[in-house]
């Protein structure tokens, strides 16, 4: 059984550790800059009280980084966990993001409603995308 709760200061060492063990570890003091901006709307996954996931986004409604425990994906859980996300911040005009380098993830989150609005490429390898997701226009009658 899955629970989503709101990402709290004293998740902050599960999130790092999540994240040390998914990411490059270059990328810790991005994470951590990240977690300092991070806004309400950044949610865990927890299996059984343990994180297993996190949708960390920023005040600015920038995706930073989703990220679900190598044993827990390839089930469905990173698409709740975006499907979650995307209600908590369903006020919000847009939501950007950008991708890393599997061109795969263009695809997954074209799923969510995300379009490119640039493409990165070195030497004919896609090293990125940067995307965004807007809010439908209501109509003013």
């Amino acid at each position: 059984m899955y629970s989503y709760a709101p990402l709290r200061w004293s998740h902050y060492a599960a999130c790092k550790w999540l994240f040390e063990d998914a990411f490059d570890i270059s990328e810790v003091p991005w994470f951590i800059k990240s977690w300092r901006e991070k806004s309400n709307n950044s949610i865990g996954v927890f299996n059984c009280g343990s994180l297993v996931g996190f949708a960390l986004i920023d005040t600015k409604m920038f995706l930073r980084y989703l990220c679900i425990t190598p044993e827990f994906q390839n089930c469905g859980l990173g698409s709740k966990l975006l499907t979650k996300l995307l209600e908590t911040c369903a006020d919000a005009r847009s939501i950007w993001l950008t991708t890393a380098g599997d061109e795969r993830l263009v695809g997954w989150y074209g799923r969510f409603g995300f379009r490119v609005v640039e493409s990165r490429s070195e030497d004919g390898e896609f090293i990125g995308a940067d995307m965004v997701r807007r809010a439908r226009c209501r109509s003013a009658i």
